[in-house]
């Protein structure tokens, strides 16, 4: 009986570890743009009917500092209209070196963008797009 227990213990750890691997973010670098690296995450990635919704992260080469607190990386939720060929950012946050640290959403300055005005926006077209 005691073995019984182990073997179901060790299967469920399996499963339940599968199911939070396949859950977890699978961030793609897509470009380079003025000290920021950039990835999408491929599991985020929902097609709908006109449009495309994909996270985005961008990673800093550079020391940034948001209140005090130092940033390790931004990201962003977006809306790519694919025949249209716009852009559309509904939110950002960005995350501190402190795991404890919230999110701390950001004010977007401009939240729409023409794929052929924008090189980010050009490469990411080009990942998400042209699949």
């Amino acid at each position: 009986m005691k073995y019984l227990n182990i073997f179901f213990i060790a299967i469920s750890v399996i499963l339940f570890s599968s199911h939070i691997y396949s859950q977890t973010p699978k961030w793609l670098w897509f470009c380079e743009d003025d000290g920021y690296n950039m990835y999408y995450d491929s599991s985020s990635i929902e097609n709908k009917t006109d449009y495309t919704i994909v996270w985005v992260k961008s990673v800093s080469d550079k020391e940034l500092y948001i209140n005090g607190e130092r940033i390790e990386y931004g990201t962003s939720y977006c809306v790519m209209f694919c025949s249209e060929r716009k852009l559309h950012i509904l939110a950002s946050y960005v995350y501190s070196l402190n795991e404890l640290t919230s999110p701390i959403k950001v004010p977007i300055g401009k939240d729409e963008y023409d794929i052929d005005s924008s090189h980010v926006a050009a490469a990411l077209y080009k990942k998400i797009c042209n699949k």
